[in-house]
């Protein structure tokens, strides 16, 4: 066994980041409990390995007695073969021989300490990332389930798990990726002996998620001159991030998105292509609500006199659309940054109906745009340059029956007129 026990220890020790003495311990504990069940007296075994040449010595603990029967007695005849001043009540080990285990026994003890060993590396591992929770890490994807979605990523000496409601909807990884998310939380010792998945979670849909992206992304955050004061998040689609500066001299949504969008793009790219909008925080509330409804164009803001957390907004009916957003998601991301309920109405307009169309259609053919795909436009509710800009070719594509191609190219002359 002493062979085996070395490539045990070394195999612990050197690829699975285990200390040595954690290594033997976690072994000694698991025989102890193997020769205790095999001699039916458990409880009552001492194992004791040499830290050097690992070699295996067990003790079984016996009291002397001639009226007591079973593993836990020895008669005083039998004592005193090996102790001469054995009397009743004296309490001594006497040596059990490894070789007494037997084949049977031996294979129980490789599972036993191999049981034993899993154990002590999930302690390392909580150990080593307990205190890590919130950091970003980097791993090799090590296995997709094709069953649930969940994936095991191999980091450091360690595994973790990203479960599908974690991942965003766009994320396909393989085998062998290379995966980048947060580590949420680290479960405790007790909880993760029950489980068999990774002790260490990973998330890559959290906000905080894109928070540390941000950090890690933009030197003005990291140092603290740029502050992220909110963060509201559709995880994969779209998110709103609010920022204030400490500096008057530098720009908080600039340092952002970098220079000609670089760092902003970075972050886009890993989230894979989710869409970020960065405004400005301000401690006015009807200013924040503003910059929260960006990119619509508002006419007015006020709060509600016996409610401070509820916002009234009205804007022309060509913004109504933009202020609201596909499925409601422009209002609801930044009800969720500002902390308020915004409720938002449009202020009625003295047009047709045919009349608001036909100059939508006009304002939309002068940015180049065809009459026929114009009219398709303002029929699926695209009433302003702007809504289009902000929308997706596959959004475009989606709403008005147009190929993705064509869409692209009415985004691109809508982006191109707004300037």
């Amino acid at each position: 066994m002493d062979s085996d026990l070395q490539a045990i220890v070394n195999f612990y020790e050197r690829d699975r980041g285990v200390g040595r003495e954690q290594i033997i311990r976690a072994i000694e504990l698991a025989l102890e409990k193997v020769f205790g069940n095999a001699f039916k007296c458990p409880g009552l075994v001492r194992v004791q390995i040499d830290r050097k040449r690992l070699a295996v010595k067990a003790f079984r603990k016996v009291t002397v007695s001639d009226t007591d029967i079973g593993p836990a007695f020895i008669p005083v005849v039998k004592a005193r073969r090996v102790r001469p001043d054995a009397a009743p009540g004296l309490v001594f080990e006497v040596e059990i021989p490894a070789s007494s285990l037997g084949r049977i026994g031996i294979q129980t003890a490789r599972q036993t300490i191999l049981g034993k060993l899993r154990e002590a590396e999930r302690e390392t591992v909580i150990a080593n990332y307990a205190g890590k929770v919130g950091e970003i890490v980097s791993g090799r994807v090590k296995n997709v389930s094709s069953r649930r979605g969940d994936i095991i990523v191999a980091l450091d000496n360690a595994e973790a798990v990203i479960q599908r409601r974690d991942c965003l909807p766009s994320d396909k990884f393989n085998d062998g990726d290379i995966v980048r998310a947060m580590i949420v939380k680290v479960l405790p010792l007790e909880e993760a002996v029950q489980t068999s998945t990774p002790p260490i979670v990973l998330s890559r849909s959290a906000s905080s998620f894109l928070r540390q992206l941000f950090v890690t992304e933009v030197s003005e955050i990291n140092d603290g001159t740029v502050e992220i004061m909110g963060i509201a998040r559709d995880p994969g689609s779209r998110s709103k991030i609010a920022v204030l500066s400490h500096d008057a001299n530098i720009d908080p949504i600039g340092a952002c998105v970098g220079t000609q969008g670089r760092r902003v793009r970075t972050i886009v790219n890993e989230l894979g292509g989710e869409k970020i909008d960065i405004v400005r925080w301000n401690e006015d509330i009807c200013k924040y609500v503003e910059n929260a409804l960006s990119p619509a164009k508002l006419l007015s803001v006020t709060i509600d006199p016996d409610d401070p957390r509820k916002v009234s907004v009205l804007v022309a009916g060509d913004q109504l659309s933009l202020a609201i957003g596909r499925g409601g998601q422009n209002v609801r991301l930044a009800t969720k940054l500002v902390g308020c309920t915004i409720n938002i109405t449009k202020k009625e307009a003295a047009l047709s109906f045919e009349a608001m169309l036909e100059n939508t259609v006009g304002s939309l053919m002068g940015a180049g745009i065809s009459e026929a795909d114009a009219r398709l436009l303002a029929t699926a509710g695209y009433t302003s340059l702007e809504g289009i800009a902000e929308e997706s070719a596959s959004g475009l594509a989606e709403a008005t029956g147009l190929d993705e191609a064509a869409a692209a190219v009415i985004v691109e002359k809508a982006i191109a007129a707004r300037g």
